[in-house]
């Protein structure tokens, strides 16, 4: 195992920006059978792909100026083949995050086995999510792995630390649902990924219980890692990298949202659940002729209603006729139904009064036979 990561000195290069943070794979959340060997292998991970960066950055004459510093600085490892580019890559990274490098080949051992785990991880799920997270997260994970008292909380905290920013990426502002934080914690990116690879674990790791998340998150927002909102008791925002006015103007817009997007739902589900059938049209149309309204216009939710409750495919064409010229009459209009609603809810008595006017109206005259 290579040496415990120590903390920078005085005398340490200060760390570029962009070293103050180390990146890794989601995936390695669930590499390894212990926690020393998972977070050794992410520290050096982070290191070689940091190093490598660096590197990139720099001119033949700085790198070989680079190399020239490496072999002569105090504490080099005897194994360390600046000729070599990986070696001088997490050389490189190392001095920059102020951490001392003890063995370099069992650091780029550490690192290759993590690869290795990611590159038939991302065969079977595809390319896997990227988490970014301060370097002292990551240092202080190391020296508590060791200490069994404070162990166990303080990875749930990597953990989850790991799942939210892997989940917010680049954003500032960005809705995440427990479920998903749950997952990621264990360094599996969606449910799928989950299901297929969570059996093959040999570390014994569960996933969190629901107070147990909440506990961690209440740790994490304290120690102003992220801010959270809750809206409506349901959707749970995270924000970081910006003030909590702007986080709330924000949150105001998104209520905003939550309400047009539930208003919209609503209206899709009354008018899936308006929509008429052809037989329905055309008996619609039916009784809009009865009314006296034109043959298209829209029922409301409670005509709608009513028509489907009235039964109206048992009424003949003869009593929709009958009832037509009924309403159509000019004589007794008062007592004739003033709404559809109405109608559709007494239509049984509509057709026995249409009937009754009928044949008052127009009397059956039997047919005179000549002999």
């Amino acid at each position: 195992m290579p040496e415990p990561i120590e903390a920078a000195t005085a005398d340490t290069p200060k760390v570029p920006i962009k070293g103050r943070f180390v990146q890794f794979p989601l995936c390695s959340l669930a590499y390894g059978s212990d926690w020393r060997q998972r977070l050794f292998g992410i520290a050096n991970h982070a290191a070689m792909h940091f190093g490598r960066h660096l590197l990139s950055e720099r001119g033949a004459q700085e790198r070989r100026e680079m190399l020239s510093r490496t072999k002569s600085e105090p504490g080099t490892p005897a194994d360390l083949d600046a000729a070599n580019e990986r070696h001088l890559a997490l050389a490189t990274a190392y001095a920059a995050f102020g951490w001392r490098l003890g063995n370099v080949v069992l650091a780029i051992e550490h690192c290759d086995r993590l690869d290795r785990f990611r590159v038939e991880f991302e065969s079977k799920n595809g390319a896997d999510m990227q988490v970014r997270i301060p370097k002292h997260v990551l240092e202080e994970a190391i020296y508590k792995a060791g200490d069994q008292s404070s162990a166990a909380v303080f990875l749930r905290e990597f953990c989850v630390l790991s799942a939210v920013y892997a989940t917010m990426g680049n954003s500032k502002i960005v809705e995440i649902r427990r479920a998903v934080i749950v997952r990621r914690a264990l360094g599996y990116k969606s449910e799928r990924v989950f299901r297929s690879e969570f059996l093959n674990r040999t570390d014994g790791a569960i996933p969190l219980k629901v107070h147990e998340l909440r506990y961690v998150l209440e740790i994490l927002e304290q120690a102003k890692f992220f801010m959270t909102q809750t809206l409506k008791c349901r959707f749970t925002w995270y924000a970081r990298g910006i003030t909590e006015q702007k986080f709330m103007e924000r949150l105001q817009q998104e209520l905003l949202q939550v309400d047009l997007r539930a208003a919209r739902a609503r209206r899709a589900a009354a008018l899936a659940e308006n929509e008429l059938t052809p037989d329905l049209t055309w008996l619609a149309a039916r009784v809009n002729a009865i009314m006296g309204r034109p043959p298209g216009q829209t029922f409301t939710s409670r005509e709608l209603d009513a028509l489907k409750e009235a039964q109206l495919t048992d009424t003949s064409n003869e009593e929709f006729q009958m009832l037509e010229q009924y309403y159509q009459a000019h004589i007794d209009r008062e007592r004739r139904r003033q709404t559809v609603q109405t109608l559709l809810n007494n239509w049984p008595g509509e057709i026995d009064r249409a009937r009754r006017w009928h044949d008052q109206h127009h009397p059956q005259h039997d047919e005179e036979v000549a002999f």
